[in-house]
């Protein structure tokens, strides 16, 4: 069934038999290999798609589109009591025009479509919850919404003293403000759910000043405007470039280093035609508590290639000091006679190593370079 709900979307598509045929292998490959751990007991899921598996939302959407297409909008005895059918992911929304006993015949139905889809019902002929929206009927009839939240949620917003640019933290409330103001259909609602949002803000430690900024700006601003689907705007000159790293305490000093100072390349005449532009900063996550604290089970193997890198010390064979140098994977101290085993790969080109020159006469000397070995022996 899950294979036959991709195949659905893959033939529509403009692929050939046999990358249809590769990408559901590999599919059905990671559905049936799902293996977790629980209590020291490893276990093996044997229906759905693993938990936090990236494909997971864009399978599920697939799965669903197919099964409407299949029970929904074909096939179904209550099609014409459906007067709207939406959906987000899993989460649906219908207009339904009959009695509660059509409705509850309708709902008994597509339950028994099919055995990986049970769905819950809410219904009302005045108020529906529907992902974070509160659709109602006013005293005249006319449909509003407001926003919604769940009984079970908590106050999760990014705390103001978290390790995040200043930049993000300032725009938070500037997005939930124009978030409520998009979805409260009423300046009255607006007014009252933008009052506790600013209460939730002050909670996590934001200043008064920037929440109160945001959400006057947010007031002023016309919903159908904020409602319209702009269309973003794409910066067609592929001169300018870009810094990333991953943000630290210095990332607002390297930006501020990077904009007073760009005026050097631009006055280059080689450099200025290729980098007009000042770089835009952007920042990778730091690490977390919980990528410390967290560790997969498999032990994470960084080889840059397929190949097994050897380890010991061994000869370049491009330079005149490879004569000299002895290719082993040991070495033994002159005082005890003790053997130690060499951990990496070393060479003539290795920077950053401890070496050990012996004479024929038995003298021996140990030292230390930054450089490359094969520099620093042949001064």
């Amino acid at each position: 069934m899950q294979e036959e709900a991709v195949r659905f979307f893959l033939e529509n598509n403009d692929m050939t038999t046999d990358e249809i045929e590769f990408l559901l292998l590999l599919i059905e490959w990671s559905l049936t290999h799902n293996f977790f751990t629980f209590n020291g007991e490893y276990y093996l899921q044997l229906c759905g798609v693993s938990m936090g598996s990236k494909y997971a939302p864009q399978f599920a959407c697939l799965f669903m589109g197919w099964w409407e297409s299949k029970f929904v909008h074909n096939n179904n005895p209550f099609i014409n009591h459906l007067k709207y059918y939406g959906r987000y992911i899993d989460d649906i929304l219908i207009l339904f025009k009959g009695t509660e006993s059509d409705l509850l015949a309708f709902y008994d139905y597509i339950n028994n479509t099919h055995p990986c889809v049970k769905l819950t019902l809410e219904h009302s002929k005045t108020e529906i919850h529907f992902l974070d929206l509160t659709i109602y009927r006013d005293l005249t009839g006319e449909v509003n919404t407001t926003l919604y939240r769940k009984p079970t949620d908590v106050n999760s917003i990014l705390h103001y003293n978290s390790f995040h640019p200043q930049f993000m933290k300032r725009n938070i409330p500037k997005g939930q403000f124009l978030r409520t103001r998009r979805i409260c259909s009423s300046d009255s609602e607006f007014l009252e759910q933008s009052n506790m949002m600013q209460k939730r803000f002050s909670l996590r430690g934001y200043d008064t000043a920037v929440i109160h900024e945001a959400q006057v700006s947010a007031y002023e601003s016309a919903r159908q405007d904020l409602l319209s689907t702009k269309q973003s705007e794409q910066i067609k000159d592929n001169k300018n470039i870009n810094f990333i790293t991953t943000y630290n305490t210095l990332s607002y000093k390297f930006k501020k280093i990077i904009e007073n100072n760009w005026e050097i390349i631009k006055a280059d005449s080689a450099l200025a035609p290729l980098h007009q532009l000042t770089p835009k900063c952007i920042y990778r996550r730091a690490p977390n508590l919980r990528d410390k604290l967290v560790h997969s089970h498999l032990t994470v193997v960084n080889n840059t290639s397929w190949l097994p890198k050897p380890v010991g010390c061994f000869k370049c064979l491009k330079c005149n000091h490879c004569k000299e140098v002895k290719q082993c994977k040991t070495f033994t101290t002159h005082e005890g006679g003790k053997e130690y085993d060499i951990r990496q790969f070393i060479n003539c080109n290795s920077c950053f190593v401890v070496y050990l020159l012996q004479c024929t006469c038995g003298v021996f000397y140990i030292g230390q370079t930054k450089r490359r070995s094969f520099s620093r022996l042949l001064v």
